[in-house]
C-alpha cells in the first residue's frame, strides 16, 4: 500500500509535486545538493508533528524550539520562512492513502489556515532523525543526559505539568497566606499581652483612687452606698454585655452554617442535574447501532477472508509450476496470471486489514460508552448520598435557627436593660462627682490626675480592642481568628503537599515504565543486529547512556564514554535509539524519517539498511531516508 505526499510551494520546491511513499518499504529520496530532498522530509515532519493544539507554533513551548532546530518552523520577523517557498505566499502539505487523508496549510504571514487532525508533537522527538534532531544533538555534543526520553515523551509529563503549573504555585500562594496569618497571630498575642498589662494598670489606679476617695465621716456612709450601687451596676452591665456577645456569636454561627450547607446543597444539585442530563441520552440506541455496524464489518471481512483463502492456492500453484496462467478461482470462468493473482491478493488483504481496523475502533467506542455510563451512575450514587447528608445538616441548622428566636428576644431585652442601667450609672456617677467636690482641694487634684491617667488607659484599651478586632482575617468569605485561619491553611498545605508527592511518585513510576520499555526495545535490536564490537546499549537509572563494547586490543568488554565514540558509532547508536523511541512512543504512527544520516562505513550502512527494511516490512512502516546523489538532476524516490 502506498501513501501519496503532495507538497505545494514547500521550501525549495516550487509549485505542486507528488511523491509516492510505500508502506512496508524503505523509501530512499535521492538527488543532488539543493534540489529539495530536505524540503520533502521537513514537510512530512511538519504534517505529522502538528497536533490539533498547534503546540509547535507556540513560541513559548519546547515543541516550538525543537521544530525550530529541525528547520520546519521559524520565528522572528518572517515566521515560517523555512517552510513557504520564497516565490509563494502559501504552502500546503497533504498526505493520503486508501483510508487516510490529512493536510496542513500555512501562509507566509504565519497563519495556520488548515490544521492536521491526526498529528502528534512527539513525532518531533521520536519520528525523525537528522543532524539537527534532539537525539542526535545529545549524542553529537557528548551530553549524556537523556532525561527527556522518559519524562518529556511519557505520561510523566502530564503529572509534572499538573504539579508544576497548578499544585506548586497554589502551595506558594497558601504559604504566603500562612505567613500573613502567622504574623497576625504573633501580633495578636502581643496585643493581648498589652491589653492585660493595661487592665492591671487600670486596676492599680482604681485602688489608689479608692484610697484617696475617703470622704468626711458625715459623707462616708452615703458615698459608700452610692459607690456600691455604681460598682454593682458596672458589674451588671459587664455581665449583660458578655451575655450579649455569647448570644450574638451563637446566632452568627447558626447563620454561617445555613449559608454553608445551602451552598453545598446547591452545588450538589447542579452536579446531579448535569449528570442526569448526560444519562438521559439514549446510550442503548448508540450501542445497538455500533453492534450492527460491527456485525456488518465482520461479515464483509469473512467474505474477503474466504476469497483470500481461495486465491492463495492459485498463487502457490503458478509459482511452483512456472505457468503463465491458470483458471481463476474467484470467477471460475476465465484465466488469471501470477501478477494479477498477486494484485488481487494484495487488494483483498488490504480490505481485511481495513475492516479489522474499523471493527477495533467501533469496539473501543462501544466500551467507552458503557464505561462512561457506569461512571456517571456511580458518581450520581455518591452525590445522592452526599446530598442526603447535606440536607440533614441544613435542616438541623434551620431547626437551630428557629430555636434561636428565643435567644434573639433575650438579646433585645438585654440591650434595653444595658441602656437603662447605663443611664442609672451616669446619674450615680454625677452624684459621686458632687460628693467629691466637697473634698480637700489637694485630694481632689490628685484624684483628677488619677482620673486623667485612667481615662488615658481606657482610651488605649479601646484602641487595642479595635486592633484585636481588625486582626481577624476574612478567609473564604468568613471572618476568623488568625489561629483558626492558620490551622485551616496548614491542613490545606498538608493536603496539597500529599498531592504534590503523589504527582512526583506517579511521574517517577511512568518514567521507570518508559525506561524499561525503551531498554527492552534496544535490547531486542542489539540481539537481532549482533554487532561484533558493540555489546550493550541502554539507559541507566540516572537516564544516562550506558555503552559496553569489545576492546580491539584486550578483547575485553569495557565501558565506552559517549564523548569518545567515533562518528560512525554515534550514527549507529543514534539510529538504534531513534527506532526505540519510535516503537516506544509512536506505535500508531507508521512513519519514520532519517534525513541525511549516511556518514558511516559501507558494512554498517548495509546492516542498518537491511534492518530498516526488515522493520518496515514486519511492521508495515513507511521509512523515509534521504541520500546525496550528484549524478541526478531531480528528486527520485526508490522503494526497497
Amino acid at each position: 500500500m502506498s501513501a501519496i505526499l503532495t507538497l505545494e510551494n514547500v521550501g525549495g520546491l516550487k509549485g505542486k509535486q507528488e511523491f509516492e511513499l510505500k508502506r512496508g518499504k524503505v523509501n530512499v529520496i535521492t538527488g543532488p545538493n539543493g534540489i529539495g530532498k530536505s524540503s520533502v522530509t521537513k514537510g512530512l515532519a511538519l504534517l505529522l508533528s502538528t497536533s490539533t493544539d498547534r503546540l509547535i507554533f507556540d513560541e513559548h513551548s519546547e515543541e516550538h524550539s525543537e521544530a525550530l532546530a529541525l528547520g520546519i518552523v521559524s520565528s522572528g520577523s518572517k515566521p515560517r520562512q523555512n517552510l513557504v517557498n520564497i516565490h509563494s505566499d502559501r504552502a500546503k502539505i497533504e498526505l493520503r492513502d486508501q483510508s487516510f487523508k490529512d493536510s496542513i496549510a500555512v501562509s507566509r504571514a504565519g497563519a495556520v489556515e488548515t490544521c492536521p487532525q491526526n498529528g502528534n508533537s512527539n513525532f518531533l522527538y521520536a519520528g525523525i532523525l537528522s543532524k539537527y534532531s534532539r537525539l542526535f544533538r545529545n549524542i553529537q555534543d557528548g551530553r549524556n543526559d537523556f532525561q527527556w526520553i522518559v519524562q518529556k515523551l511519557s505520561l510523566a509529563k502530564y503529572y509534572d505539568k499538573y504539579r508544576d503549573e497548578l499544585i506548586t504555585p497554589l502551595l506558594s500562594e497558601l504559604a504566603e497566606q500562612l505567613s500573613v496569618a502567622q504574623a497576625k497571630e504573633k501580633g495578636l498575642r502581643g496585643l493581648v499581652d498589652k491589653q492585660q498589662e493595661l487592665v492591671n494598670g487600670l486596676q492599680r489606679l482604681r485602688i489608689e483612687k479608692e484610697k484617696l476617695s475617703k470622704v468626711d465621716e458625715t459623707l462616708a456612709p452615703h458615698r459608700k452606698k452610692v459607690q456600691e450601687k455604681v460598682d454593682n451596676l458596672s458589674v451588671n452591665i459587664l455581665n449583660l454585655r458578655a451575655d450579649n456577645s455569647k448570644i450574638q456569636e451563637t446566632i452568627s454561627g447558626i447563620d454561617r452554617q445555613i449559608v454553608e450547607f445551602t451552598k453545598k446543597k446547591n452545588e450538589i444539585d447542579a452536579q446531579l442535574r448535569k449528570i442526569q442530563l448526560e444519562l438521559k441520552e439514549d446510550q442503548s440506541q448508540k450501542l445497538n447501532e455500533l453492534k450492527k455496524k460491527i456485525e456488518q464489518l465482520v461479515e464483509k471481512r469473512y467474505v474477503r477472508q474466504g476469497e483470500l483463502n481461495v486465491i492463495q492456492p492459485a498463487i502457490d500453484f503458478l509459482r511452483e509450476s512456472g505457468g503463465k496462467s491458470c483458471a481463476c478461482p474467484l470467477c471460475n470462468s476465465g484465466q488469471i496470471s501470477l501478477e494479477k493473482a498477486k494484485s488481487k491478493y494484495n487488494t483483498i488483504h488490504d480490505d481485511i486489514e481495513k475492516y479489522s481496523s474499523e471493527i477495533a475502533k467501533l469496539n473501543r467506542t462501544d466500551r467507552a460508552i458503557q464505561n462512561r455510563t457506569d461512571e456517571l451512575k456511580s458518581e450520581r450514587a455518591d452525590l445522592l448520598k452526599e446530598q442526603g447528608d447535606s440536607i440533614f445538616e441544613l435542616n438541623k441548622a434551620l431547626k437551630d435557627s428557629k430555636n434561636a428566636s428565643n435567644l434573639k428576644g433575650r438579646l433585645s431585652g438585654n440591650i434595653e436593660d444595658v441602656k437603662d442601667k447605663e443611664r442609672q450609672l451616669v446619674s450615680l456617677q454625677n452624684e459621686l462627682t458632687e460628693i467629691d467636690k466637697r473634698y480637700d482641694p489637694n485630694t481632689q487634684k490628685k484624684l483628677g490626675v488619677l482620673s486623667e491617667q485612667m481615662g488615658g488607659i481606657e482610651e488605649r484599651l479601646r484602641q487595642i480592642n479595635n486592633e484585636i478586632e481588625n486582626s481577624k482575617i476574612v478567609h473564604q468569605g468568613i471572618t476568623l481568628h488568625p489561629s483558626v485561619v492558620q490551622k485551616i491553611l496548614e491542613a490545606q498545605i498538608a493536603f496539597l503537599k500529599s498531592i504534590e508527592e503523589h504527582c512526583t511518585s506517579r511521574s517517577e513510576e511512568q518514567q521507570q515504565k518508559a525506561r524499561k520499555e525503551f531498554n527492552l526495545t534496544i535490547g531486542k535490536m542489539m540481539e537481532r543486529l549482533d554487532f561484533e564490537d558493540l555489546k550493550e546499549v541502554h539507559l541507566n537509572q540516572e537516564n544516562q547512556l550506558f555503552i559496553e563494547r569489545l576492546d580491539a586490543k584486550t578483547k575485553k568488554v569495557v565501558l565506552q564514554d559517549i564523548k569518545t565514540l567515533a562518528e560512525s558509532e554515534k550514527l549507529i547508536i543514534a539510529i538504534l535509539l531513534q527506532i526505540a523511541l519510535k516503537e516506544t512512543y509512536l506505535k500508531d504512527v507508521p512513519f519514520l524519517v532519517l534525513d541525511d544520516i549516511q556518514d558511516f562505513d559501507d558494512n554498517r550502512r548495509k546492516v542498518v539498511m537491511d534492518y530498516l527494511t526488515e522493520k518496515a516490512r514486519d511492521n508495515n512502516w513507511c521509512v523515509v531516508v534521504t541520500a546525496l546523489d550528484e549524478r541526478q538532476n531531480r528528486i527520485r524516490v526508490d522503494s526497497s
